[in-house]
């Protein structure tokens, strides 16, 4: 015997289809032997609803693409402050004289005014190669 809970989402669901196939007619119209476009068999209600959720769809793709850039955009700024302060301390613990300069706020602004630029393996220098 089916569950009371699982009876009711049922007959939910068949009064919705129900109500849809009935509401117009049929949900597919047929049009001769072939469709004259490529949602033009369906209702036109239901062919926009289709048409603006795939637009729907199309459009949050693009805005979690846009924020997934921008997220990893930070992640790397994150990533390029936290070696700066390291190479800038590593200096320091070279050269003990210079122990005031760990006190600003922008070490990578720091190691160029310096001029202890942090060297990336793999990236060419502004001179060329």
């Amino acid at each position: 015997m089916p569950r009371p809970e699982t009876t009711l989402v049922y007959g939910r669901l068949l009064r919705l289809v129900s109500a849809l196939l009935t509401k117009g007619g049929t949900m597919i119209k047929l049009e001769g032997a072939r469709a004259p476009g490529v949602l033009r068999f369906l209702r036109p209600d239901v062919a926009g609803a289709i048409k603006l959720a795939g637009a729907g769809g199309l459009l949050i793709l693009f805005v979690l693409t846009l924020a997934f850039g921008y997220q990893q955009r930070q992640l790397a700024r994150t990533w390029q402050k936290v070696a700066c302060t390291q190479r800038l301390q590593e200096s320091v613990r070279r050269t003990p004289f210079m122990a005031g300069v760990l006190l600003t706020p922008d070490s990578c602004a720091t190691l160029e005014h310096l001029g202890l630029n942090l060297d990336i393996p793999g990236q060419l220098s502004p001179e060329g190669s």
